[in-house]
């Protein structure tokens, strides 16, 4: 198996990459990979993913973070990757649904990225925006709602954000969105099918952000701006044992129980 590392760019992981420079050089400048890696916490997994989400490649991760969900707890890392590059180690592959973000300005479309996370709309917990929400199933027809901002969440990202934002996790292999408002002068709370969603910016207090899996995309989200949110492919994450990602999945659903 050929392996791409994603190099993590923070000093805290610079003794990782420096063990990836030194021990298998090779992975900083393999050119045909059969799966990339990241190393560090679940940041630096959507990092990765945002930097070479395009490709349908799997994307593997060595836990170094503090949560890990989407990390690997992988101990003796010289011979796991003397293993994994020969396919001496079976891997766990998982598909999530991941979400097209578009900016649409006068019908001019550009594409701001792909969430496997979530998108969310906003920017200082004081600022006040108005936005307008449409569906093709007309659950929302120009359904106005006015606050922080909103948060859309992929299936994946239901126990992330949204769950600490009060919105429901979602079944892995079910096609919904979880959409939440973020301090807002109306209860948004909904469970909406995969579709269109487009999102129109009306009265701002400040100019609103739209990050994509925590990322800043556009610090230009202008008054009569769309945000166009579509169903896009999938992204593939690799585990050690997907036993152990449920397993945590469960662990972050029942936390607030006693």
């Amino acid at each position: 198996m050929k392996i791409k590392a994603i190099i993590n760019p923070e000093a805290r992981y610079s003794a990782y990459t420096k063990f990836i420079e030194t021990e298998f050089p090779e992975f900083l400048i393999e050119e045909n990979p059969d799966i990339y890696l990241a190393y560090g916490g679940d940041g630096a997994m959507l990092r990765a993913i945002q930097l070479e989400g395009v490709s349908k490649l799997p994307f593997l991760g060595k836990a170094l973070g503090t949560l890990n969900f989407l990390m690997n707890e992988i101990t003796e890392d010289r011979e796991f990757f003397i293993k994994l590059k020969s396919s001496g180690i079976k891997l766990d592959y998982i598909e999530f649904k991941t979400i097209s973000v578009s900016r649409e300005i006068e019908e001019k479309s550009e594409l701001l990225g792909v969430a496997i996370n979530d998108v969310v709309i906003g920017n200082n917990l004081n600022d006040y925006h108005e936005f307008f929400l449409n569906t093709l199933d007309n659950t929302f027809s120009d359904f106005p709602i006015s606050g922080t901002g909103i948060c859309i969440s992929t299936t994946l990202g239901s126990t992330a954000y949204n769950f600490n934002n009060g919105g429901m996790i979602l079944p892995l292999d079910s096609k919904l969105w979880s959409v939440t408002g973020i301090v807002c002068n109306r209860h948004l709370n909904d469970i909406l099918p995969e579709q269109k969603l487009t999102i129109r910016l009306g009265k701002i207090k400040n100019m609103a952000t739209v990050y994509v899996d925590g990322i800043e995309k556009n610090i230009n989200f202008i008054v009569g701006t769309k945000l166009v949110l579509k169903p896009a492919g999938t992204i593939t994450i690799a585990f050690v044992s997907s036993d152990k990602f449920i397993a945590k999945r469960l662990e972050i659903a029942h936390r607030f129980r006693k």
